[in-house]
Parts: C-alpha cells; structure tokens; sequence
C-alpha cells in the first residue's frame, strides 16, 4: 500500500514548531547547564548520601511525624545550618520612616527596592510633580539620599531614641518582609544571573557561575558552611552573600524577633493581596494620611519593579528544571530549611 506524502505547508508547520521548541530549549539549558564544579562536588555528594541514607531510615521505620520533624531527622547526622547567625552586621538592612515611627527590616528580593520608593515618597511626596510612578527607579535613586538607612539595631536607636534601644522597641513599629525560600532564591538568580547578567562587568558576581545555577548552588552551600563553621574567621559579607544567605540570617532576628511584624510577600497573585492588605493597614495605623496611601496603593498592587522576575518564562523553566532535581532541592534543602520552619512556608518535596 502507497503512503501518501504529507502536505507541504504541514512539513513546514512542524519542521517550524520544532526549532522554536529546540531554540527555547536550547535558551534554557545554557542558564542552567549542569557543569560540574569539580572541588565541590565531592564532599556535598558525601553529604547527600549520608542524607538519602537517613531519609532510608526514618522512611521504614514507620513511625508518623509531622513534615517539619521528619525533615529535621533527615538531616541531622550531617547538622543543618544554624537557624540564625550571631555576627553578620552588614548582612542586616534597616530603613526608617522617622516621622510615623515605623522601622523596616529590608531583605532583598522582598519588596526592598518598592519600599526604598515609597518611604522616598512618604518623606518627600511633592516630587510626584516630576515622576508619577513611585515604582520607577528615579523615585529610588534620584529623588531621596540613604540617610534613613542603618546597618544594626542599636544604630537606628542611636538615630532616633538617643541610643535607647529599649524605647525603641517599645515604641516603634518593626517591620519584616519574608518570602518562600525557593521563589526568592529563583528570583534572585533570574534577576542577577541570567537578565542582568551583572557578571559580564564583575567577574565575581554569581560567586564567578555566571549563568549556571547548579554550580551557583554548590558554591552559595560552600559559602554558608564557611560561614558557620568559622564564626571567628573574619569574612566580608559580598553582594551575593545579601542576596542569597537564608532570611532567618537577616534583621538581628536572633535578638529581636519577637518584635517584629513578619509579612510574607510573594509573586502568587492571594499571596499579593494579603501582602498589600496588612502593609496598608500598618501604614493607616501608625498615622500615614489616606491620600498619601491611596497614592501608594495606586502605583503598587498592580506594578512591578524593573528587578521583577515572576512573569518571565525563563524563570518558570528554571524553576521547574530546579524543582526536579534531587541532587539540587537536597542542597537548598539543607540551606534554607529553617527560612521554611521560622517563618511557615510550606516544605516542598524532594523528588526521588
């Protein structure tokens, strides 16, 4: 029996389909090719084993524990990171609304550079004259200097209680914004690694991985157990470190978490809402006037800033690419388990 050839302007159609298809594979695979980094591999792959192991055991034994403990047996035997840190003074990034009393812990990746514009616009709001749009960089950059910025506790009391901290505490309004450990860490690497690609100017950016998240991964897991295992070595906290180091890490939550209003942001359209509900609510509260928050509100809740990452594919493919991973999600597992535990996000699972 004749097989009758297909169509042309089929073969076309497909033959089309499938280079577009290869090309966007091809997109991610070069931000996220796995080339070994081969110093490292070694030991986190000791460690991981020794974790599958673990996980063997606490697995056949039978027994019913809540997600969170069984996750902390699994990775006992090698220790989990410490939930927060003692001495990383310029890790922590507090800016102050002196004149409604209000103190906010900064983390990167959550909703630091909208906040930077808006506290701008709080302080100055006539500059609406020269750029409407607070969610623009201009408001962050052009139109307020830093000097509501500090990088401890007792410096912002020094600021503005006469170095009394307890005043301070007492009554000011403290701030924290927190975000899934994952999506922030996605966020952060799409933002800085594979769209800015600030690499190409500073070598060491990226902890020198360029676009490569797998080494990025190992290298920011190295970084983190130097960290803790040499608390007296004296290391220089780098502009990764600020973006990539768990949250619990951050605002002197050690000291002062019982202090804070933790609100948890996010790129998920109910996390967003609630997000903006209580912000406002916060900012009504501690006396900012309704035309100055319905300006706000105005350029916030449907604008991102030009670091948003959320609506881009490439993030969504990486994330997924990321997700998959066993050998990946048990690092990132083992770095950032108490940003889960600390602040209730739900733990994902690890793939087998």
């Amino acid at each position: 029996m004749t097989t009758l050839p297909a169509p042309k302007n089929k073969n076309k159609k497909i033959k089309k389909f499938k280079n577009k298809k290869r090309l966007k594979t091809k997109v991610v695979e070069s931000t996220t090719i796995f080339v070994g980094d081969e110093n490292l591999t070694t030991t986190i792959e000791d460690d991981l084993m020794a974790t599958t192991e673990t996980l063997e055991n606490v697995t056949s034994s039978g027994k019913r524990r809540s997600k969170n403990r069984k996750y902390e047996l699994i990775f006992r035997k090698r220790e989990l990171l410490p939930m927060y840190l003692n001495k990383t003074n310029s890790i922590h990034v507090f800016r102050v609304d002196p004149i409604h009393n209000i103190n906010y812990c900064t983390i990167t990746k959550n909703f630091s550079s909208m906040l930077r514009a808006i506290l701008c616009f709080i302080k100055k709001p006539h500059y609406v004259k020269y750029q409407k749009d607070i969610s623009k960089s201009a408001w962050t950059y052009k139109f307020c200097s830093d000097n509501n910025f500090s990088r401890r506790i007792s410096k912002v009391a020094d600021n503005y209680t006469d170095g009394d901290i307890d005043k301070l505490m007492n009554n000011w309004k403290h701030v924290a914004f927190v975000r899934d450990p994952y999506e922030r860490f996605i966020s952060a690497f799409v933002d800085k690694c594979v769209v800015s690609m600030e690499w190409k100017t500073e070598r060491e950016k990226c902890y020198g991985c360029k676009s490569n998240v797998k080494c990025l991964i190992k290298r920011l897991y190295k970084r983190v157990i130097e960290k803790t295992s040499y608390p007296r070595k004296k290391m220089t906290v780098t502009y990764d470190d600020v973006h990539f180091f768990p949250q619990s890490w951050h605002c002197e939550f050690k000291r002062y978490m019982n202090s804070y209003v933790i609100l948890k942001y996010g790129s998920e359209p109910k996390v967003l809402v609630n997000f903006y509900k209580q912000f406002f609510e916060i900012l009504k509260e501690r006396g900012v006037s309704g035309k100055k928050i319905k300006y706000i509100r105005r350029y916030t809740e449907k604008r991102r800033t030009r670091h948003a990452t959320c609506d881009l594919w490439i993030r969504k493919q990486i994330e997924k690419k990321i997700r998959k991973n066993t050998y990946l999600m048990k690092i990132l597992y083992r770095i950032f388990y108490y940003d889960f535990v600390v602040f209730n996000f739900t733990l994902p699972s690890i793939p087998k």
